[in-house]
């Protein structure tokens, strides 16, 4: 029989992600780090399908197999007990694994809410929202708050709104970076020290049109270091989430840890955490009117910001504390173990994964950490450069060269021998390479008159 939380070793996880440097891979790392329940790799689905590709099959020796991302589910469902996490939904977002799922996570409410509408039952949904380091994440003290904005270049008397995403992200134009856009334009008018600070990859035509325009913007890029990402908040004044669609957003937790006044529109968890006018302020979906007037408010009454901002920060460490959401995770995998048993005799048939006798079953003094040692002593470094690979890849598409080279570079160092990851960076950067010069002729780099800032050395 399935293992169950209450026996007495930690169950085997895997947990697949996007990628391992970015939200859902600190999520996976931030979970399993000094949890008593849980044994975990955390490996991304683009890995285990060069996995499967390269040795035809996957090892199952696990308890619980839970996607932080809808992809690359058949060779695993009905053979484990599968969790999958929906964040959002969007024209990118594969709903239809939700079927072949023992147990659904959602982030917030407003998607346990869309699940269960859908007909699934209320035994199988659980809700795992995100949460936040609030020691990274910590109000600044005058002299961090200093050092941020010199290192920024921004003036100590500037008025500095925040944004932070991915460009990929940007869905359908999930992200209302048309109303951000506005919202900075009519705030300009109106506050001439005015700063955009923008975090995240892939924005570097943004950063160039908003300076073309005369809105002072900083650009800080891709940052591996999440405590680079940490520093960003402490220049800010304010934090603006003009999304019409989100789970989280994660960096609204970062922000409201960082006892930053936000504004958001009702998606996610803001619609869990923000009490209007206490904690934070609902902004109607597009209205960049109404985000300019609120920051007015607060930019009057510094006062009000300061205690916004502290009752932010409360109510982050008082409902996104990690060991919450380990105990909610817990549970999820309880819900997924159930459910699996109860639908193992309709088990799906699979030509990629070998069937195997354990079904994560394995003696309990078999450690997990070894369970790729049957594919050869070099599998392990290979995997791991996958993982950087994959990193590159998305960076790549960001136009992130910098920390795309930095990841390549690692992986031939991790896989020194491997002719074919050799072959495989040397096509994806020349590939690469083809399209940037593309860009450049066509004058579509985004790269002119966009400032850009690195904190990893802040």
């Amino acid at each position: 029989m399935q293992p169950t939380m209450s026996d007495h070793r930690k169950l085997r996880v895997l947990l697949l992600v996007d990628s391992l440097y970015w939200a859902t891979g600190n999520f996976a790392r931030h979970v399993v780090t000094d949890n008593p329940r849980i044994e975990a790799i955390i490996a991304s689905q683009y890995m285990v399908r060069q996995f499967l590709w390269r040795f035809g099959r996957f090892p199952l020796s696990f308890d619980v197999v839970h996607f932080l991302n809808t992809k690359t589910m058949e060779p695993f469902c009905g053979r484990v007990p599968v969790a999958v996490t929906l964040h959002h939904v969007d024209s990118s977002t594969h709903v239809r694994f939700l079927d072949d799922a023992d147990a659904i996570m959602t982030v917030s409410g407003q998607w346990q809410h869309y699940v269960l509408d859908r007909g699934f039952p209320k035994e199988k949904v659980s809700v795992v929202p995100f949460a936040v380091d609030h020691q990274a994440f910590h109000p600044a003290t005058r002299l961090e708050r200093g050092d941020t904005r010199r290192m920024l270049k921004i003036p100590d008397d500037a008025v500095v709104i925040g944004f932070s995403g991915r460009r990929t992200s940007d869905n359908d134009g999930r992200k209302g970076m048309d109303c951000l856009v506005s919202g900075l334009k009519k705030m300009q008018k109106r506050c001439a020290n005015l700063v955009a600070l923008i975090v995240g990859p892939g924005w570097k035509a943004l950063v160039r049109r908003l300076n073309q325009e005369q809105i002072h913007s900083v650009h800080i890029p891709y940052q591996l270091d999440h405590g680079s990402v940490a520093r960003s908040y402490r220049a800010l004044d304010v934090y603006w989430v003009t999304s019409r669609v989100e789970g989280g957003p994660v960096p609204l937790l970062e922000a409201m840890a960082s006892g930053i006044p936000c504004l958001s529109t009702p998606v996610g968890a803001a619609l869990d955490l923000v009490e209007h006018g206490q904690n934070g302020w609902i902004v109607p979906f597009d209205r960049p009117d109404l985000f300019v007037d609120r920051t007015l408010e607060l930019i009057g009454n510094r006062a009000l910001g300061q205690q916004i901002g502290q009752a932010a920060r409360a109510t982050v460490i008082q409902e996104r504390s990690w060991e919450h959401t380990k105990e909610r995770l817990s549970q999820l995998y309880e819900r997924a173990i159930a459910n699996f048993r109860g639908r193992r005799t309709n088990s799906v048939p699979c030509e990629f994964v070998q069937e195997t006798s354990s079904w994560g079953l394995k003696p309990v003094s078999t450690e997990l950490s070894g369970c790729f040692d049957e594919f050869g002593p070099n599998v392990k470094h290979w995997v791991k450069a996958c993982e950087y690979v994959r990193g590159a890849k998305m960076l790549f598409r960001l136009d992130e060269w910098s920390w795309a080279l930095k990841l390549l570079g690692r992986a031939l160092k991790a896989a020194p021998s491997d002719a074919n990851m050799w072959r495989q960076t040397s096509w994806m950067l020349a590939r690469e390479g083809r399209k940037k010069i593309r860009r450049v002729i066509k004058g579509d780099t985004g790269l002119k008159k966009a400032k850009t800032v690195n904190l990893s050395n802040g």
